[in-house]
């Protein structure tokens, strides 16, 4: 999404001169810079989404979407366990891996052509002071903020008029403690989305990439089948926030009392296990973070 160059907002240098008037490399070493970048790009990134109303629109029709995608699956329990009469029930696992994979597709939906869209306006910027780790900073706030509101709305609407897990392991009620599993499964992948964005020359390299990696997150979230006993499925599906969101969220509905043939170890319906899968997507975050702030060494001024 091109966006303008940010404007430098003018403060008082501790010695009593402006700070508009020194050097460029001495206003970027100054102690309050990377504040004022950050706070200067986050107001920057909202205005131009919020001045482009197509793509406002899109970020919230999106979610609109998804959630009504999951009214195609059918039962009328939710995340709910059914009654004593029904003895299987499938629609708790089926809305589950809806519920993850489409929030996947949220995160890196939004973040995916960010970077690279503007890779001359960040050299640009970068050679006058512009600060790496505030750039990647405020497209984590900014972004990170748009998929807690689509997540929110996606999470909402999709159980609507249906049932929710009657008890919580860890927060209170149960639905928020779902909430937060598929925000972070969203946040993780919008990570990996500006990771790919900061990597690829053009923006027409994402669309295959969007393509296989939402593809991937819905085979490795061990929810569309069984990976208990697929030794080589079941290491490589450590490194996809979908395996990780949905087994804290089969955890909280207690997904091996209600599909009693499917077993899978990090679905125990215990607070450790919830934690354990919530602490795996928060490390992936991290690892991601650093991963996109070295990506973004490609775009550097001089570099090809």
């Amino acid at each position: 999404m091109p966006v303008p160059p940010a404007a430098t907002p003018q403060a008082t240098h501790p010695g009593g001169a402006s700070l508009g008037s020194l050097p460029l490399r001495s206003r970027a070493r100054h102690p309050s810079a990377p504040i004022r970048q950050y706070l200067t790009l986050c107001l920057r990134m909202l205005s131009v989404i919020i001045s482009d109303r197509g793509y406002a629109l899109f970020l919230l029709g999106l979610p609109l979407a998804l959630a009504l995608l999951t009214h195609a699956v059918p039962g009328e329990f939710g995340l709910a366990a059914p009654p004593p009469t029904v003895r299987v029930s499938l629609e708790a696992q089926r809305l589950l891996v809806v519920l993850v994979v489409g929030a996947a597709f949220l995160g890196i939906a939004v973040s995916i052509r960010e970077i690279v869209n503007e890779g001359s306006i960040y050299r640009r910027e970068r050679a006058a002071g512009l600060l790496p780790g505030a750039y990647l900073a405020s497209k984590l706030t900014v972004l990170g903020l748009i998929n807690i509101i689509q997540v929110i709305l996606f999470v909402y609407l999709s159980v609507l008029g249906r049932g929710g897990p009657s008890q919580s392991l860890v927060l209170h009620p149960p639905m928020v403690e779902i909430t937060v599993v598929v925000a972070l499964v969203a946040i993780t992948s919008t990570v990996l989305g500006l990771f790919v964005s900061a990597l690829v020359r053009t923006s027409e390299q994402t669309t295959p990439i969007l393509v296989v990696t939402v593809m991937a997150q819905l085979v490795l979230s061990g929810g569309l089948f069984e990976l208990q006993g697929e030794k080589v499925l079941q290491i490589i599906s450590t490194i996809a926030p979908t395996r990780w969101g949905f087994a804290a969220g089969a955890s909280t509905v207690d997904m091996q009392k209600l599909v009693p043939f499917l077993k899978d170890a990090l679905w125990d319906p215990t607070p450790g296990a919830w934690w354990r899968s919530v602490l795996v997507l928060l490390g992936q975050i991290a690892i991601l973070v650093i991963a996109a702030r070295i990506a973004l060494r490609r775009l550097e001024p001089g570099r090809q």
